[in-house]
């Protein structure tokens, strides 16, 4: 791609700053800004890789730009080899990354890199030049499987040296649509014992990126294939083999990745896929905090119980009771294994325990009534979006799809969830624990929430309008007690 390169205001401050104060100073800009350069993507941050004291020139940038300063490693990380010291700047959505050339010199610095994509450098002055002029060093064959959409490692020592390498490679071809080489291919599937070494926060980082783009099927698949999606979670091998009821042709595991490619073509296209209320599916999957990420990881989850439940009853029928607070509480182990935050936990854990309550038997359900969409909604609020995906992904990897079901029901209750509940939501509620008090001569007590609750969701339902309607239900609710 030709054309001028595009920097944002603190990547010229960067330019100028290290020509100006660092002029004998051997620099080059390195990895994945030249790969991103080069395909045309936006620059995210800038990798630059200097023959100086990296942390001392970060320190200087930073009080230049008035930027904050953050240690990556201080030559931390592969055991039995010391890698060099990282600093990070970081202004506003800018982020430049500062090393030291490892081994002294720009090709072993650029031959002791991952892949060779990334293993590419260009002199700082061609930052701020025409793409055409960009005086590129490639020690490897970086440019020509840029060229040919191809993931290849530089050797197989340095996967071994930082096996997160491994789960890289599945990045860098999910984000940029690449396909791994068959040699790198048979490396990871040979070392991926070795991914235990990583860091859990790093894996789970990586994992989260691969989850999140738009092409990750291909990539958990070939991840299954390989056995390294194993070693991360060793809890999915367990539903291989793991033969279901009537409803499904496919064992736990092949059900588990059909229903995962299905959810990603829904997310993908939702307007095209027919989703109703489809901005509202776009606006939830653009959230912050990795949410696209989290609802193909409860896609992977959502069965993930089945190997512990299953049971044959007296009908040789296939059982998998409780399978959905099984799989939930299994999601939240693994999750705090990876250092997870809580809302990843907490979300991961809802989708997986809620993932049957919009199956093709609850449709009719709560098709018929509103307070079964009130229960529902108060359950799982906005995530309500989440779980209609998770239901079309799960009704097309069985035997009998009833997407079409699922998505008239879907429509009934966005409808019902935009329209009539949050609106009814975002007014004051009618009557408080004073009133129950005040009104009805009652003590504080565990009921109270019982009694508000009960209100409260005949309200959301539309069946109380006012004040003197609460104070009824309230009435009504007690007498009804008494009778009992």
């Amino acid at each position: 791609m030709r054309g001028e390169i595009q920097l944002s205001s603190l990547y010229k401050r960067l330019v100028k700053f290290l020509s100006e104060c660092y002029p004998g100073c051997e620099v080059y800009i390195v990895g994945g800004t030249v790969r991103d350069i080069l395909t045309g993507r936006t620059l995210k941050d800038v990798d630059v890789a200097l023959n100086g004291d990296p942390v001392a020139v970060a320190r200087a940038f930073a009080a230049a730009v008035g930027g904050s300063f953050v240690w990556l490693h201080q030559g931390w990380a592969i055991p039995g080899k010391k890698s060099s010291p990282t600093a990070r700047v970081i202004k506003g959505n800018g982020v430049v990354d500062f090393t030291a050339l490892r081994g002294g010199s720009l090709a072993t610095d650029l031959l002791g890199r991952d892949f060779t994509i990334n293993a590419l450098a260009m002199p700082l002055d061609a930052l701020s030049g025409d793409t055409g002029n960009l005086r590129i060093q490639d020690v490897t064959t970086g440019l020509d499987d840029l060229g040919e959409g191809i993931i290849r490692m530089v050797n197989r020592e340095n996967l071994v040296e930082d096996p997160l390498r491994l789960l890289r490679a599945y990045r860098f071809s999910s984000q940029l649509g690449f396909r791994i080489e068959s040699k790198t291919l048979y490396t990871i599937t040979e070392l991926r014992t070795l991914i235990h070494r990583a860091a859990a926060e790093r894996i789970w980082s990586e994992l989260k990126a691969i989850l999140a783009t738009d092409n990750s099927a291909a990539a958990i698949g070939s991840m299954v294939d390989n056995g390294l999606l194993f070693e991360l979670i060793p809890e999915l091998r367990a539903t291989k083999a793991v033969t279901q009821n009537a409803h499904h042709n496919l064992d736990v595991l092949q059900h588990t990745m059909a229903a995962y490619q299905a959810a990603e073509a829904e997310t993908n296209d939702p307007q095209g896929r027919g989703l109703p209320y489809h901005e509202g599916f776009v606006q939830y999957l653009e959230q912050p905090s990795a949410t696209m990420a989290i609802l193909k990881l409860a896609v992977l989850f959502h069965d993930i119980g089945k190997p512990q439940t299953r049971a044959v009853d007296d009908n040789a029928r296939v059982t998998f009771y409780d399978h959905s607070r099984v799989g939930a509480e299994m999601a939240g182990d693994i999750l705090l294994r990876f250092k997870a935050s809580q809302r990843e936990v907490a979300l991961t854990c809802k989708l997986v325990l809620n993932h049957m309550r919009l199956s093709h038997a609850s449709c009719r359900e709560l098709a018929d009534s509103k307070r079964a969409m009130v229960r529902l909604l108060n359950k799982v609020g906005s995530d309500i979006y989440a779980l209609i995906i998770i239901a079309l992904a799960d009704t097309q990897a069985k035997t009998l799809s009833y997407r079409d079901e699922v998505i008239h029901m879907a429509g009934d209750i966005l409808r019902f969830y935009h329209e009539e509940y949050m609106p009814r939501a975002l007014v004051p509620r009618f009557i408080t624990g004073h009133d129950l008090i005040d009104g009805f001569g009652l003590r504080p007590s565990p009921e109270f929430r019982l009694i508000l609750e009960h209100v409260n969701n005949k309200a959301l339902e539309g069946t109380i309008n006012s004040r003197q309607d609460a104070l009824s239900a309230v009435r009504a609710y007690l007498e009804e007690g008494k009778e009992k």
